[in-house]
């Protein structure tokens, strides 16, 4: 029976790529959660790659495109949309077809169903080098890692939620130095570079919750879509952020 990995390797139908691309593949296929495995699945799909470095690029960026479980038809996926994110008047629902809002929200999207759900999204261009650097630097932290926990070492990021880091819930008694501080606006440079590759609505979405700080349920009531739907996408862009700020 094949495992994980093998299966994955399989979607490749025998690409050409050289040790270092599959040792990356290999590594990465090997920590992919069963999301991350479906989300692949449907990525390859949708992008079709030629190539290991692309097949490297979506392995990598898979927080770039949409997992909607379950959602494996038209009128599935139509009703999720409905429910979850668009907010109709209570007068437009009844002469609203789900399988229809479904088909039309695919293609908008560009989206495919796989394996009984749908998936959608698209890759952020970087170049193969970044990847490679990428593959080393997850290995060496991965034996770190593993060091780690031999020695019985605990991190603050064992703590991270969605919305805390782990070193925030410690209270720091230092004010903050020099070289925070130059750190921080180097940061907050590429966020703001990182930002101007988002899609215009996105970046609305982004000023106004974070620069503007808007709830979510404001912003919802500005653009008449529902609170749930902001939040969905909320941590859509959050993610693709925290790709393109990795990846710089």
């Amino acid at each position: 029976m094949l495992n994980h990995q093998d299966r994955l390797f399989n979607l490749l139908d025998g690409m050409e790529m050289t040790k270092s691309e599959h040792d990356w593949l290999e590594l990465r296929f090997a920590n992919m959660t069963e999301k991350e495995r479906l989300l692949f699945t449907g990525a390859l799909e949708l992008e079709r790659p030629t190539q290991a470095d692309r097949v490297m690029e979506l392995a990598n960026q898979l927080p770039c495109f949409d997992l909607y479980y379950g959602a494996g038809d038209d009128e599935v996926l139509g009703r999720f949309v409905l429910e979850h994110l668009e907010r109709p008047s209570p007068e437009a629902v009844p002469f609203l077809n789900a399988e229809q809002v479904g088909a039309a929200y695919r293609e908008r999207d560009k989206g495919i169903f796989c394996q009984g759900h749908y998936v959608e999204g698209h890759l952020v261009e970087v170049t193969k080098d970044v990847y490679l650097t990428y593959y080393r630097v997850e290995r060496h932290t991965k034996t770190l890692d593993e060091k780690d926990v031999r020695n019985g070492k605990v991190s603050y990021s064992d703590l991270d939620t969605e919305e805390t880091l782990g070193e925030e819930m410690v209270p720091d008694p230092n004010a903050e130095s020099v070289e925070d501080k130059a750190v921080g606006n180097i940061l907050l440079q590429e966020l703001r570079q990182c930002l101007a590759q988002l899609p215009l609505e996105e970046q609305n979405l982004i000023r106004a919750l974070y620069f503007e700080e808007l709830t979510e349920r404001e912003y919802a009531k500005q653009i008449n879509i529902s609170q749930k739907a902001v939040n969905k996408r909320r941590h859509k862009i959050l993610s693709k952020l925290r790709t393109l700020m990795k990846i710089k």
